[in-house]
């Protein structure tokens, strides 16, 4: 991809029963704003894209709305709806998280994402677009397609039944994915006179550790009784809707 960042198949993976996931129907990624060309052609034609879920809150995609994409449907999920703390938007990722400790506050992040409630409804209304599956692929994305992103792969590779190693390894592939989109923000920070360790914060901001997801984890562990009890008491999903969701996406 050529403006698309952070960009991937979830397609691959080994998953329940070793089934694999199917390739080119679940992507992942950063906004979709001011396309190339090439980048509408791979989506359209190579990836056969069908529907577009953006994790945004309102108030980022009024800044930088998604590239409408003919023949291709656009649903809004906003993951922070009612979110009153620092979140993962471009606007609070410049800030470096204040310069405090950004992994905790990041984890701090994902337990509250994973326990609040309208996230929790929101990521079940993404779960309920991807069950209207017409054979053609979905692309869900927040911003830098690292957070909401992130824990939104990680919910739908868990329904798979994907190994948490190989969901870090998703995870984790962002801060590959997402360098060259990172050191030019840095670039930019640095001539506007941002210090060192200004600079420092926001570089650790844009990327991912694995105590991130691993608080996840560990808040759906303790508070919901696991990741099914997550689906089924957090979510509020059926184990129908379970079983119909790995028919459509494992081979």
């Amino acid at each position: 991809m050529e403006k698309i960042v952070n960009f991937r198949d979830l397609g691959g993976y080994i998953g329940h029963e070793g089934r694999q996931v199917k390739p080119k129907l679940l992507l992942r990624s950063g906004e979709l704003y001011e396309l190339t060309e090439n980048d509408r052609h791979e989506l359209t034609t190579t990836y056969n894209l069908g529907k577009i879920i953006d994790l945004r809150r309102q108030k980022e995609i009024i800044k930088t709305p998604d590239d409408k994409i003919s023949g291709v449907t656009y649903h809004h999920v906003d993951i922070l709806a009612e979110f009153n703390r620092p979140d993962s938007s471009k606007h609070e990722l410049l800030k470096g998280f204040h310069g405090e400790d950004v992994d905790k506050n990041m984890q701090e992040l994902y337990s509250e994402i994973v326990r609040d409630e309208v996230a929790r409804k929101e990521y079940r209304n993404m779960i309920q677009l991807l069950l209207q599956f017409d054979g053609k692929s979905s692309i869900f994305h927040c911003f830098a397609g690292k957070d909401r992103t992130g824990l939104a792969a990680a919910l739908i590779l868990g329904i798979l039944g994907v190994s948490y190693t190989d969901i870090m390894t998703d995870f984790l592939q962002t801060n590959v994915q997402r360098k060259a989109a990172n050191d030019v923000i840095l670039a930019e920070k640095r001539a506007e006179g941002a210090t060192e360790a200004e600079l420092q914060g926001i570089e650790k901001a844009f990327c991912v550790a694995e105590s991130y997801l691993a608080a996840a984890k560990e808040t759906v562990n303790t508070e919901f009784g696991g990741f099914e009890a997550y689906l089924l008491n957090g979510l509020g999903l059926t184990e129908t809707e379970i079983l119909k969701f790995r028919e459509f996406y494992l081979a």
